[in-house]
């Protein structure tokens, strides 16, 4: 297969004319097409079939793919809400079905395949990578919290906030300058909830359904060594109080056989020196009543303890004396 043409600024997109011009040919392209080598995200805009699988990447790629893409062939179009958080490789939820794109207010008419908004967008809102335009961290997470929930948005807000893709006064003053516009309870309620600390779309959600269950807050990313400073982890969450670790991430965090040991090795140190640990991942969100049920166990069993074990917290030392 000749190459394709790689444009930068374009997310991986090309159009036909593009390809024409490096030496395809219309049939070549249909050609192409059928043996799935590249694929047509809209009418004369393609891009390499490469990587676009069902895979979460690879439906990630999808959905950057197809974003860039109606961005590029409408004019005047912002990528919005979801669609801007992938082109700005921040985590979703989940993946929005439809591109979601910000025309000018006024604007009439649909865009075939896209999920189409209208509002007024000043130019410092708009960010551009290359040709590809889409709204900055603080408007898109206003938007999707007005659209699609605290929980939706509180994701991208974490992310954002980890890169230093958004502050808490830029949000502050986005949640502001929607005063009075449908849903924006929803968004001002988020910014009182959002964490940089959190390092996955899972330790956020875990964090705000364990609050929803009435779970006392817990300490976020908390570096713990032994009594002789040698390093222990650096842990999702930990309530000090009942000496409990908080897992969220287990085995996503790592390569898949070697996670399996390293875990189990990292647990063993951890409780050798008296700590309790919870773990669970995104299955046990579906049942937050045990979850907050094995915390609590947890919390108990710490509090009531007899081990004299002792442990370093961000070098301060903490110790459970026995009862």
């Amino acid at each position: 297969m000749r190459p394709l043409p790689a444009v930068p600024g374009q997310m991986g997109v090309f159009t036909a004319g593009q390809a024409l011009s490096v030496g395809w040919t219309r049939p070549s392209l249909t050609r192409a097409r059928q043996r799935g080598d590249i694929v047509r995200l809209r009418h004369g805009h393609y891009c390499h079939a490469a990587g676009l699988d069902f895979s979460v990447e690879g439906r990630r790629r999808v959905a950057v793919a197809a974003a860039a893409a109606v961005v590029l062939a409408v004019d005047n179009a912002v990528a919005s809400h979801r669609s801007a958080a992938v082109l700005a490789e921040l985590p979703v939820l989940s993946l929005p079905r439809r591109p979601c794109l910000t025309m000018p207010a006024g604007t009439t008419g649909t865009t075939a395949g896209a999920h189409l908004h209208r509002a007024h967008l000043p130019p410092e809102l708009v960010m551009h990578r290359g040709a590809v335009a889409r709204t900055d961290a603080a408007r898109t997470i206003v938007d999707i919290a007005r659209e699609s929930g605290v929980e939706e948005a509180l994701v991208v807000a974490d992310a954002a906030l980890r890169r230093g893709l958004v502050t808490q006064e830029r949000l502050a003053v986005e949640i502001a300058a929607h005063r009075g516009v449908p849903g924006i309870a929803t968004a001002r309620a988020l910014s009182a909830l959002a964490d940089g600390r959190s390092e996955s779309p899972l330790e956020t959600v875990s964090r705000l359904r364990l609050e929803r269950a009435g779970v006392a807050a817990a300490d976020l990313q908390t570096t713990l060594t032994d009594l002789r400073g040698a390093f222990l982890a650096r842990t999702d969450f930990y309530w000090d109080e009942y000496g409990v670790v908080g897992e969220a991430d287990g085995l996503a965090k790592y390569g898949m056989f070697a996670s399996v040991v390293e875990e189990k090795l990292r647990q063993e140190r951890l409780e050798n020196c008296g700590l309790i640990v919870v773990r669970w991942g995104w299955s046990a969100l579906t049942d937050m009543d045990q979850l907050a049920g094995r915390l609590r166990a947890a919390f108990d069993r710490g509090r009531h303890r007899s081990s004299l074990r002792q442990w370093h917290v961000d070098g301060r030392r903490h110790g459970v004396v026995a009862a």
